[in-house]
């Protein structure tokens, strides 16, 4: 099992995962997205509808950071594999600025 983000949607191979319970604008550099899971079969076995929740957490200030949290709601444990694909351009903004493309970093939170 796959999950790749798209703007702000999560998708499982080209599929979109879950549905969208919430999601609401903290601040207007804030915002926060609460989805829930289809029925996802897994070599593990299946891990019924809605018993996992992702919680998307998204700041804008001087780049952008996000942060996932998967609960899972079965009373029992499950097993997947998580697969992020984070992908942007924002070429187009430097271009007309004149200023050379800046690279990403990423660092791994403990934890």
């Amino acid at each position: 099992m796959g999950f790749m983000l798209h703007g702000n949607t999560v998708i499982l191979h080209v599929r979109p995962v879950g549905e969208v319970i919430n999601s609401s604008q903290i601040t207007f550099y804030v915002s926060r997205f609460h989805l829930t899971n289809p029925r996802i079969n897994t070599e593990g076995g299946p891990i019924a509808a809605h018993t996992l929740g992702l919680t998307m957490n998204r700041t804008v200030s001087e780049g952008i950071h996000e942060e996932l949290e998967i609960v899972n709601y079965s009373g029992k444990q499950v097993k997947f594999l998580l697969e992020l694909a984070p992908r942007s351009d924002f070429a187009d903004i430097f271009e007309v600025k004149n200023k050379p493309s800046p690279t990403a970093s990423w660092s791994r939170l403990a934890g």
